[in-house]
């Protein structure tokens, strides 16, 4: 059920490659800033919702934030409007009141009958068990993650059992410990944008 609301970022210059992935909440597509803008260039990303391609250039972006050196108080978001979709299952929450039974949800390639891997539009929902670590400030906090995520899932939610997101992974280093941007903060941005356009 979660497939439809956590979906694969796909690279259109390279081969159509993931390269990172996203969520949706309410009318909202919520990604890594640096999946879609990284080393300073743009990355010709796209998602597909219901067999149409979506580009996420930064221009078009709601809000996006992204800091240049990771410490505490780093910011790495990107918010777009969707006003054709909604009833999205998925909440922002903040993770205080959730740090047990969280899972982390990404969509990766899986092989195909005949043997091949990454070329071929076989995309299977994925989930890592995570265990809340530290929490850096109100933008950050890291939790242990099993199996292992890898380049390519930044972007995805940490969700608890009600569907609530605390969570964007925004960094990790080959370790189990990864970094995760706090979906309270998002919210809270997020909330402040809409209060101001109004």
């Amino acid at each position: 059920m979660l497939e439809q609301w956590i979906l694969p970022v796909f690279n259109r210059a390279n081969h159509h490659t993931t390269c990172g992935q996203c969520f949706i909440v309410g009318s909202y597509l919520i990604t890594a800033a640096h999946v879609i803008y990284k080393d300073d260039e743009y990355v010709d990303a796209y998602v597909v919702i219901e067999n149409n391609p979506i580009y996420l250039h930064r221009e078009q972006a709601l809000l996006y934030e992204l800091s240049h050196t990771i410490d505490e108080n780093y910011h790495d978001y990107a918010v777009f409007a969707l006003p054709e979709v909604s009833n999205s299952p998925l909440h922002l929450k903040s993770i205080t009141d959730n740090r047990d039974c969280l899972t982390c949800f990404y969509q990766r390639y899986v092989k195909s009958g005949n043997g091949s891997i990454w070329n071929v539009p076989n995309l299977e929902l994925m989930s890592s068990r995570t265990h809340f670590h530290t929490q850096y400030s109100d933008y950050l906090f890291d939790c242990e993650v099993n199996p292992m995520l890898i380049k390519g899932d930044s972007g995805c939610p940490i969700v608890d059992k009600e569907n609530n997101v605390v969570g964007m992974l925004v960094a990790g280093d080959d370790k189990s410990i990864c970094a995760f941007q706090s979906a309270a903060y998002i919210k809270k941005i997020l909330d402040q944008c809409l209060a101001n356009s109004l």
